[in-house]
């Protein structure tokens, strides 16, 4: 495993973090490839290369020491995890959920509101997600992770305010510790026999081995949250899925591409609005609320999204 990038702060945190996701890397401002999270905190200099790498990150992939036999990555906004070839999962960096409870501060015990985020996962070092058979496939959200077992059955972690979970009988409730998240892969309901998974910032799919398609976390033709998966409907009989930030894409057996969600990204379409290529905001058709036909993509073989992008790459059988 290779990683680059920047190792920068979660924002609008209570209290200012690393996010880890890079602090197991040897680091070159550091003496004899000491890792960013490792250095000695009590010198001065140490204390100073370490905030600067973290700051700096790397821009030339290092590779991660003591990970092997790796089989797929997944990262979300602050954390990574990797599945190797065993079907084991392990996981590192910063998992959160958002807490926006008033609190009393200021003169006379006056209430203000103070949010920001709270780490449920905030590692420098590789840490194990036992499930209870080997996963298949690994996709990552915002702040949570998403495995697919040989089972066919789906597992999430990591925070819980999304609705990652799509359990209504563990909805997020930010004053109770039990429920804002856990570390400990839970299944999700009303899935199975699965074949393929995929998530972005706001939303998560499956499809299922006869070809349907189930969503949850957020419908994104509606914006209306899912508290249990529901069936994508409108759909024929789909190979791939994938998923955006705000839009999802699948392809079906004839190689026709669908998509729905926010439609002011996904290109100008009949009825644009906007001169610069995307539709305005206040444009009804901003909003796909069902699977939508993309033309002039038949045929299309295979596509691809980095988790949480806006963009995303389909190839039609001339590979163009």
């Amino acid at each position: 495993l290779y990683l680059w990038g920047v190792n920068d702060t979660l924002s609008q945190g209570f209290g200012s973090s690393a996010t880890h996701a890079l602090d197991i890397l040897p680091s070159a401002q550091l003496a004899s490839g000491t890792r960013i999270g490792e250095y000695n905190s009590a010198n001065s200099d140490e204390y100073r290369a370490a905030q600067e790498a973290m700051a700096t990150g790397t821009g030339s992939p290092a590779q991660v020491p003591g990970l092997r036999n790796l089989s797929a990555v997944a990262c979300s906004d602050h954390a990574v995890a990797v599945l190797d070839r065993s079907g084991a999962i392990q996981d590192w960096g910063t998992l959160a959920y958002f807490d926006s409870r008033e609190i009393r501060s200021g003169p006379g015990g006056a209430i203000g509101t103070q949010v920001g985020f709270r780490p449920l996962l905030d590692s420098s070092e590789p840490t194990p997600r036992p499930l209870p058979e080997p996963a298949i496939q690994l996709a990552a959200g915002d702040q949570f992770f998403l495995a697919l077992t040989q089972g066919g059955d789906v597992y999430a972690w990591g925070a819980n305010d999304t609705g990652a979970f799509a359990d209504p009988n563990w909805l997020f409730d930010v004053a109770d510790p039990a429920r804002v998240g856990t570390l400990s892969p839970r299944r999700v309901p009303g899935l199975s026999h699965i074949a393929r998974i995929a998530a972005s910032q706001s939303h998560a799919l499956a499809l299922s081995e006869d070809g349907v398609v189930y969503e949850w976390i957020g419908a994104l033709g509606t914006g209306s949250p899912l508290a249990s998966p529901r069936r994508v409907p409108g759909l024929p009989r789909i190979a791939r899925i994938a998923t955006t930030g705000w839009q999802a894409f699948s392809t079906d057996y004839d190689g026709r591409t669908w998509a729905w969600g926010r439609n002011a990204y996904v290109g100008p379409q009949p009825g644009q609005t906007s001169a610069s290529g995307l539709l305005q905001p206040t444009s009804r058709l901003d909003l796909l609320d069902s699977p939508t036909l993309i033309p002039d993509l038949e045929e299309a073989i295979d596509f691809s999204s980095p988790n949480g992008d806006r963009k995303s790459t389909r190839l039609n059988s001339s590979h163009t």
